[in-house]
């Protein structure tokens, strides 16, 4: 989807469309401000308010969902295609969207306690999930992922706190990372997203860290701790993973995107810092992959989405093997021993606090 340039780059303004804003289709140029687009269907909302989560499919489609419970489909240039609006939204609106191979949509609708699902142009095709404490149940799903075969995997909090699978056809298997699982046990999990090697990364949000998962709900890895520094979280929200592994994680409470190398070992780049202007990020909640080099934000409380390039993320100090490895802020916990007793799990990159 895109490569990660691992050289330092000189400081920028960023390549970006501001979907919010409503900008030209054609690239901008680095120092240009933004251009509006050069038409927008009357039928669409063309401004967005509060977006919360984005997804895009392998096409390019982009597909928003904001405060209101409003989803709205953008083309790969970010012109604002169709829009539709949740069934219900007087208990609250979600976070959680991605989109899986078939164009299908899934939405997390957190206070209604199922999943929806979607096709692309808005039809409802299938809804599953009550709330409750039980096996396939929720309390607060937070958001979904879709694995290349089929499998539905959900991440939610509120009290379970745990991420649930489920077959293709939405029949409840098994669950990991609830509260009694020990050093495995997630605190408020949002953001999911599946690596080429079928295992799932996990937004420990509570916890501050990153965590992946074998398809058999496995603890596999670690990432992160909390704090401001390389490798470090503030309650992030989201993640995505690019074609060649690399992580790339919405820092929210530190308002930035962190970029790790593929399976965490190293950070190797970050972006945006707590602001309003073209770099400014002000508590992004979610990120994606655009498939064709830039990486897409959903800048929340600045109203608006962002594209920034890959060569935007700006290496800094040449982390890996370099003195942010060295003065404490590094390899956290090398290796943990699971339930079991099996040393499998390894926290990276942070002081591993939980």
């Amino acid at each position: 989807m895109f490569a990660l340039v691992r050289s330092p780059i000189a400081a920028a303004l960023p390549l970006w469309f501001a979907f919010a804003m409503g900008c030209d289709s054609r690239a901008l140029p680095r120092s240009a401000a933004p251009q509006r687009f050069a038409s927008v269907s009357a039928s669409v909302p063309r401004a967005l308010s509060r977006p919360r989560g984005i997804a895009a499919s392998r096409r390019g489609t982009v597909f928003v969902v904001d405060r209101r419970g409003l989803i709205t489909r953008y083309s790969p240039n970010g012109i604002p295609q169709k829009a539709w609006p949740l069934p219900e939204t007087d208990r609250g609106t979600p976070v959680g969207i991605s989109v899986d191979d078939d164009d299908r949509v899934f939405v997390a609708d957190s206070h209604y306690s199922r999943i929806l699902v979607f096709d692309a142009d808005g039809r409802e095709l299938a809804r599953f999930g009550v709330h409750g404490t039980g096996p396939g149940q929720f309390l607060l799903p937070a958001d979904v992922a879709v694995r290349y075969d089929g499998w539905v995997f959900v991440s939610e909090y509120g009290g379970n706190d745990r991420v649930s699978c489920f077959t293709p056809d939405f029949r409840y298997s098994s669950s990991f990372g609830d509260p009694a699982s020990g050093f495995s046990a997630l605190s408020r999990p949002t953001g999911l997203a599946l690596d080429a090697a079928g295992t799932i990364w996990v937004v420990d949000s509570g916890n501050h860290r990153l965590c992946r998962f074998g398809a058999d709900g496995r603890l596999l890895t670690t990432v992160g701790g909390l704090g401001d520094g390389p490798g470090e979280f503030k309650y992030p929200s989201d993640i995505a993973v690019a074609r060649d592994g690399t992580l790339v994680v919405c820092d929210a409470e530190n308002s930035r995107i962190v970029a790790l190398s593929a399976g965490g070992e190293s950070p190797v780049g970050t972006w945006g810092h707590a602001g309003r202007g073209p770099d400014g990020l002000h508590r992004p909640t979610g990120v994606a992959s655009d498939g064709n080099g830039g990486i897409l934000i959903a800048d929340t409380l600045n109203d608006r989405v962002l594209r920034i390039p890959i060569t935007e993320v700006v290496e800094r100090e040449r982390l890996a093997g370099g003195r942010a490895l060295r003065d404490g802020h590094g390899l956290g916990r090398a290796a943990a021993r699971d339930d079991a007793g099996d040393v499998s799990a390894r926290t990276l990159l942070g002081r591993g606090e939980r």
